[in-house]
């Protein structure tokens, strides 16, 4: 008689007599097991076939081995082997055979944080990706309550990537870190600024629109109020250096009097407009229609219109600035 599950195979031993029990030791496995004649051997064999069992191959010593006066040896299990789909195996066969099996759970993940935190973003700009760390049992899924701002994905691997895009007040998000054993959070604390806001924050130490900091405020003399430096020349303008020379001019072409200025990248948040005067008398400005094409704002009025004209451009901020 062998051992059936390969490679094992029985020890050498005395031949059993008919009706007799000996139990010997598998060489292979190291399960000790019980022959039985082989005629009751194959029936109890063929009945065996359709029941589900445990059969195993010891390759990571699942099996604790039973010793002569029958304790037992539990051997830990590598953790790799409780993925989905696995299965351990394992020979069972005698009433006089008994086996141990410990099963070692992962350790619970602590001390979860952030390589970045608190954090300060401004929308419309993509964000670098914050990474997690933990200790203890890897993770298996991260969570996130409240749902990040608009724009932003907590991936699978916990890491808080992408593109806000639109402003977002001070907030407390919780990321939870869990696997089979536990889970851990860390408190990641997350402000979107607006365009406008940042570039105030930059430059006067405030996201508030007032004082020295007010879109209308013209605090350095230069002529160009706050929200004009930064919609017509952008957010790493210094709003102390600004000049009216930066600013978009006023061409005549094609048949026409116009402006027109390609929108500074990182500037959102913000309307163009234009107006047009045949005389600067008061009530005779009209607005003109932007013929905007990508980031190339156009303002026109033929000159067939007026013997003259007078063009001045406008911009305004959204609401939320």
């Amino acid at each position: 008689m062998i051992c059936w599950k390969p490679p094992c195979r029985i020890a050498p031993g005395r031949l059993h007599r008919a009706g007799e029990k000996m139990n010997l030791l598998c060489v292979g496995c190291h399960v000790r097991v019980m022959l039985v004649p082989e005629k009751r051997q194959r029936d109890e064999c063929a009945k065996d076939i359709a029941k589900p069992r445990l059969v195993h191959d010891n390759t990571y010593g699942e099996l604790g081995n039973n010793s002569t006066t029958g304790s037992l040896l539990p051997v830990a299990v590598s953790t790799n082997l409780l993925a989905t789909g696995s299965r351990f195996t394992g020979l069972f066969q005698g009433s006089e055979s008994s086996h141990s099996l410990a099963l070692v759970a992962a350790a619970p993940p602590t001390g979860l944080t952030y390589s970045a935190n608190p954090v300060t973003y401004t929308a419309g700009t993509a964000i670098p990706d914050n990474t997690p760390s933990s200790s203890g049992g890897a993770v298996g899924p991260y969570s996130v309550s409240p749902a990040l701002p608009a724009g932003l994905t907590l991936y699978p691997n916990g890491v808080i990537s992408g593109t806000p895009t639109t402003p977002a007040a001070t907030a407390t998000y919780t990321v939870s870190a869990a696997n089979a054993s536990g889970s851990t959070t860390a408190s990641v604390n997350i402000t979107v600024y607006s365009t406008i806001q940042s570039w105030r924050q930059e430059w006067f130490g405030t996201t508030n629109n007032s004082g020295e900091a007010a879109d209308g405020a013209d605090p350095y003399n230069t002529g160009l109020p706050n929200l004009v430096v930064f919609a017509f020349l952008g957010p790493n303008q210094n709003p102390a250096q600004a000049s009216i020379s930066q600013m978009p001019q006023a061409k005549a072409g094609g048949g026409n009097f116009y402006f027109s200025f390609t929108q500074t990248a990182g500037v959102s948040g913000v309307t163009y407009g234009a107006q047009w005067t045949p005389s600067l008398t008061t009530g005779s400005w009209q607005s003109l229609t932007d013929t905007c094409s990508g980031n190339v704002h156009t303002f026109s009025v033929p000159m067939a219109t007026s013997t003259q004209a007078f063009l001045q451009l406008t911009v305004s901020p959204s609401p939320t600035d």
